[in-house]
């Protein structure tokens, strides 16, 4: 007889950690920046750019989301507009996620925000937004790898 087992732990408050993968969208503690003296921390809904294991802890680097308006988002920005995707991404308003402004943060971080089930994910991105947001990841990717490689060489070159 075969026993299949479930090894998710939905009903465990940390359960979140484990489950959490890019294009989800998360309520965090997002630092805004007010001029020079003053920060804000307001909860935002954040997009998930990518999880990360590092010295066994991961990492979730975010995208902050705002309110949408009338002006074209820009290339490193992924729109959630549609009723349906708004529905699936746990969103009440259209929202832009700007990824020019990412953060990167350990999953024990106290600016995630939980809610009454013990998860700060709201929602997730399907469909168009998640295929559009696909592409945004891979050319931040890309530009990370390529800012890395410029300082490795730079870094050999004055050795």
């Amino acid at each position: 007889m075969l026993i299949k087992t479930d090894h998710s732990i939905p009903n465990q408050p940390d359960s979140w950690k484990c489950t959490l993968s890019w294009g989800d969208i998360a309520m965090f503690r997002f630092p805004l920046s007010l001029g020079r003296t003053r920060q804000l921390s307001k909860a935002l809904p954040c997009l998930i750019l990518d999880i990360d294991d590092f010295a066994e802890d991961r990492f979730a680097t975010l995208a902050y989301g705002i309110d949408a308006d009338t002006t074209p988002p820009s290339t490193y920005e992924t729109l959630v507009s549609r009723p349906v995707a708004l529905v699936r991404a746990g969103l009440e308003t259209p929202t832009r996620f700007v990824g020019q402004h990412r953060l990167t943060v350990s999953l024990h971080n106290k600016g995630f925000m939980l809610a009454a089930d013990g998860s700060p994910v709201i929602g997730k991105l399907t469909g168009i937004e998640r295929a559009r947001f696909s592409k945004l990841r891979a050319r931040i990717r890309a530009e990370v790898d390529i800012a890395a490689n410029y300082r490795s060489e730079r870094r050999r070159k004055q050795a």
